[in-house]
């Protein structure tokens, strides 16, 4: 299973179970891109949850990556 499948189908889904809402923007080299909407756009906890991400994917993947995430609220919070 590649990353971006990974994310979507076992870490993404805990973070809207919460409200929250994060998807793939792209990958560099070593450094995941994530947008963040929903309640993720506006949450003070975001770098910590950007970094659960981090230490999964370390687990379970083997793999150190940074995890970034722009910030896009619903068009309705703009």
């Amino acid at each position: 299973m590649d990353l971006r499948a990974y994310l979507e189908e076992n870490l993404f889904p805990r973070v809207r179970a919460d409200g929250g809402w994060l998807e793939w923007a792209g990958q560099s080299g070593d450094v995941i891109e994530l947008t963040a909407k929903g309640e993720c756009a506006q949450c003070a906890c975001l770098d910590a949850c950007l970094d659960w991400i981090r230490q999964r994917i370390l687990t379970d993947r083997g793999e150190d990556l940074s995890v970034r995430a722009a910030r896009e609220p619903f068009i309705w919070r703009k």
